[in-house]
Formats: structure tokens, C-alpha cells, sequence
């Protein structure tokens, strides 16, 4: 049995939507608990990530994004900074959404575009992405760290949700509510925040098991 614990990092509702100004500004304040002097540094609009030998530069348009300038407007945020696996974690909000996140590999700086904001294992050696993208068929991941990248190791399409659950009309968010062993626990509600109900992810020899059907009865 591998043994993977929880990692206190952003327990967030996690899925692709609209973020409010309030949204991004939340995640920017938890943002400071993560950079580290000669590693990772904020000066205002830009955001410095210092590997292997050089330095990258996250360049925020925050005026763009006043003005709702939905082509121009970008915020960078680091969401992440995981010193067991080498990893720090980028999100590109475009527009006041939710896009693209980038896995830096703090030795080589190689970086891995991810599909959703990663909750980590302690040790830095998986994540679990609830958050997708629109362009992509998933609605939950669990990816694994690899050198000084990452892969997907188990993937659950948002498709099969409806399948398990016929009393579905919209897809559910989802957040870890805690990882102990072998099993997550998931925070499971409706769209419109009126239903809440549990899941759990488990692993064993054959894989991840997904359970998250909502209780016969709840949604209407």
C-alpha cells in the first residue's frame, strides 16, 4: 500500500468558470505564503522564478484587465511551491479565468503545462487536479511527478460522469476534503452551490477508483 498524506495547500472549489475579480484576489493573497528570496520574488506586476542559471519573468496586464480588455488582460499567480519534489506551480488567468497552470521544476526549470490548480501529496510525488480546462475531455486527474516532469497517471472523463450519475444535469465541483493513505476524501456540490454531498477516490492493484454519485433523492 503506498502511503500518501495530505498536503495543506489551496483548498479551493475547483472547477472552469467565470472567476470574479474577488476570486483572483483571493488566490493572489495566499500567494506571498509561497515565494521564497532567491527562488521565487513578486515586484509588483511581475512575478520572478529563479532555475537553473536564469531567470523567468510572469508579467501581469492588470491595467488590460480594468479596462476589460479581454485579450490583453493576463495575471500570473504562484500557487504552489512544493520543495520535496522541486516543484512550484504557475497559474496564467486570462481574462479573469482560470487557464493555463505550468509546473516548474525548480533544479532544471524545465516547466510541464498542467490541466487545473494541482492539490500535492506531501511528499510532492502526485497531485490531483480537479479544476479542467475547456479544451479538455477530463474532469478529474491524478498526475505523477517524473524526473523533472510530470505524467498523467489516471484520468476520469466528464462524460462518465453522467453515466454514473443520471440525475445529473450539470457537471459537479469537486474539492479535496482530505488524503490519507490510500484514500481521498472529495467535497462534491452542484453547480449552484444548493447540494452538497461526499465522495472518495480510492487506490489499490488495479488502479484509482472514482465514487462520487450524488445520494438518491438530492438533486432535484
Amino acid at each position: 500500500m503506498r502511503v500518501i498524506a495530505l498536503l495543506v495547500f489551496l483548498f479551493l472549489p475547483l472547477q472552469t468558470s467565470a472567476l470574479s475579480c474577488n476570486d483572483v484576489c483571493r488566490i493572489k493573497k495566499v500567494e506571498p505564503r509561497f515565494l521564497k528570496r532567491g527562488l521565487a520574488e513578486r515586484d509588483g506586476d511581475k512575478l520572478f522564478i529563479a532555475v537553473h542559471g536564469k531567470t523567468l519573468v510572469f508579467t501581469d496586464d492588470q491595467k488590460a484587465c480594468a479596462a476589460s480588455d479581454a485579450n490583453k488582460c493576463v495575471l500570473y499567480v504562484l500557487i504552489a511551491n512544493v520543495p520535496q519534489s522541486h516543484s512550484l506551480v504557475v497559474e496564467k488567468f486570462s481574462n479573469l479565468e482560470g487557464s493555463d497552470s505550468y509546473l516548474i521544476d525548480a533544479i532544471t526549470g524545465r516547466q510541464t503545462e498542467l490541466s487545473g490548480m494541482p492539490v500535492f501529496s506531501p511528499d510532492g510525488q502526485e497531485m490531483l487536479i480537479t479544476q479542467m480546462s475547456n479544451e479538455i475531455d477530463n474532469n478529474i486527474e491524478i498526475w505523477q511527478r517524473e524526473a523533472d516532469t510530470a505524467k498523467l497517471e489516471w484520468a476520469h472523463p466528464f462524460k462518465q460522469s453522467y453515466v454514473e450519475d443520471h440525475n445529473l444535469r450539470e457537471m459537479y465541483e469537486a474539492r479535496v476534503a482530505g488524503w490519507s493513505g490510500d484514500h481521498i476524501s472529495l467535497a462534491l456540490s452542484s453547480g449552484d452551490k444548493k447540494y452538497h454531498w461526499t465522495g472518495g477516490l480510492t487506490h489499490d492493484a488495479a488502479g484509482w477508483h472514482l465514487t462520487a454519485k450524488s445520494p438518491p433523492g438530492l438533486l432535484p
